[in-house]
């Protein structure tokens, strides 16, 4: 993988995290993501799980797995993961929102165990179609 921050790969993961955290109303500051042997993403989430009403949850997702909800655990601990989107490896920003949705109001959809996509090299085209959304990088609604 092309890890320049430059790449097509990373300009278009920083579109499509863009326009999940602005679906999800997610600040920017609250957003990370890189491109390097592995491109990943996590974005932190203002709502509790009724399972776990006391810790954080996060939103991550990343080349190999997908998009997940886990439960933010102490440094050094594994995060505990709720559910895994199994249906694509980028799907549109409403379906991420609705995935969290169903997460947050106690329901499991997707699926308990990562699913796997193969690399079949087309993670940069699919995520270039982030990058001719003009109004997914200005950063306005």
């Amino acid at each position: 993988m092309n890890t320049d921050p430059d790449s097509r790969t990373a300009q278009g993961l920083r579109a499509y995290i863009a326009a999940v955290a602005r679906a999800l109303t997610i600040p920017q500051h609250a957003v990370g993501h890189e491109v390097s042997e592995l491109a990943s993403a996590y974005l932190a989430l203002s709502h509790r799980s009724p399972t776990f009403p006391d810790r954080d949850l996060m939103l991550v997702w990343d080349e190999h797995h997908g998009w997940s909800v886990g439960v933010e655990t102490d440094p050094g601990e594994p995060p505990i993961m709720l559910a895994y989107l199994s249906e694509e490896l980028v799907p549109e920003p409403e379906r991420v929102r609705a995935f969290v949705a169903e997460v947050t109001a106690g329901r499991y959809p997707g699926q308990p165990h990562p699913p796997e996509y193969p690399d079949g090299g087309e993670l940069a085209n699919r995520l270039a179609r982030y990058l001719e959304r003009p109004h997914f990088l200005s950063g306005g609604r």
